[in-house]
């Protein structure tokens, strides 16, 4: 590679934490608590509508707000479940706050990456869950520091949202600085529109859509590293 970045800001979900798995243990502990015996299917349903609901919030056709109350309203309608959308959603943040689970690779990988760099993380989400998740996970002495829609008050892949990112990084180069991280419609989006350079992780083997072409396209974290250390 003829390109160094000397900044590097990743995607926290599904490109150093695995959300899925935490998302999935946060929902059937959320269920129990409510005494809702849910199965897969019920699970996957839930899944989907998250998934639309903040596809929405990206496009900003949605509040955060509507989007926490709404998904799971929408699930309990579904499944014509009586219990409070709201409280059952509290609940979930709460479980999802404590689940703080890495890829395999994702300890080793930042500790390359952080040899010359600065990283930081660019996420979308809640505030709580996400400084309940980063709080004591080891990948966090890699991390200058975290950027959280949920505080900055703009989404991925919204300009303002990195506009408030780069007043906050000290000595902000876009030029040295390059994004990765698994979502199209977020991170690369997002990055495209900042004028950032962008690279596609691509953990879960999703196809990218045709308008969007990233700088890079690894499968995981260690590939990044040796992408950018010249070794891949």
């Amino acid at each position: 590679m003829d390109k160094q970045y000397s900044i590097l800001l990743l995607d926290a979900d599904d490109t150093v934490f695995d959300f899925e798995a935490a998302e999935r243990i946060a929902f059937f502990q959320t269920m129990q608590t409510f005494q809702i015996e849910a199965d897969d299917v019920m699970y996957r349903t839930y899944s989907e509508i998250n998934d639309r609901h903040w596809k929405a919030l990206e496009r900003g056709e949605l509040t955060r707000a509507q989007v926490l109350r709404g998904r799971y309203a929408c699930f309990l309608e579904t499944y014509n479940l009586n219990a409070d959308p709201d409280a059952v959603n509290r609940c979930y943040l709460e479980n999802l706050s404590r689940c703080a689970i890495l890829f395999d690779d994702s300890v080793e990988a930042l500790r390359q990456l952080k040899v010359g760099r600065r990283i930081y993380f660019v996420t979308n989400g809640n505030a709580m869950v996400q400084r309940g998740r980063f709080a004591g996970s080891p990948v966090m002495e890699f991390i200058d520091d975290y950027f959280i829609s949920g505080e900055i008050g703009y989404e991925k892949p919204d300009l303002r949202y990195f506009q408030a990112v780069f007043a906050k990084i000290p000595d902000f180069d876009p030029e040295k600085t390059l994004l990765a991280g698994d979502s199209a419609t977020s991170d690369l989006t997002g990055a495209i529109r900042a004028g950032l350079d962008c690279c596609y992780v691509d953990r879960r083997g999703k196809q990218l859509p045709p308008d969007i072409t990233p700088n890079y396209h690894v499968k995981n974290l260690m590939d990044l590293a040796r992408l950018l250390d010249g070794t891949m």
